[in-house]
């Protein structure tokens, strides 16, 4: 089983962070393309899964999950942080909500 896992695409379920300055801002620095995906950039990577050129490709995500660590918990998904992650999670918890201080 193989897998699409893209960043943050700019659909109607985004546009509450696109429209908030600060969240968008966060978001687009840690993009390497610094803009939104949009849906039609997922569309390369569905053919290829489908096609017959992936038939050796098992058990892989493409993407990234770039975002994960960006915001507060309690403004992302409920996506519990690798072990590693945990203390970098602390740290941009502590640095988004002291910014507006």
């Amino acid at each position: 089983m193989n897998a699409i896992a893209p960043g943050y695409i700019a659909t109607n379920n985004t546009a509450v962070l696109q429209t908030d300055a600060v969240r968008n801002q966060v978001i687009l620095d840690r993009i390497p393309a610094a803009r939104w995906g949009d849906p039609e950039d997922l569309g390369g990577a569905a053919v290829f899964l489908a096609s017959s050129a992936s038939n050796y490709v098992n058990g892989h995500i493409l993407g990234r999950r770039v975002m994960a660590r960006a915001l507060p918990p309690l403004t992302r998904r409920s996506i519990p942080p690798r072990r590693d992650e945990k203390r970098s999670v602390a740290k941009d918890y502590r640095r988004l909500t002291q910014a507006g201080d």
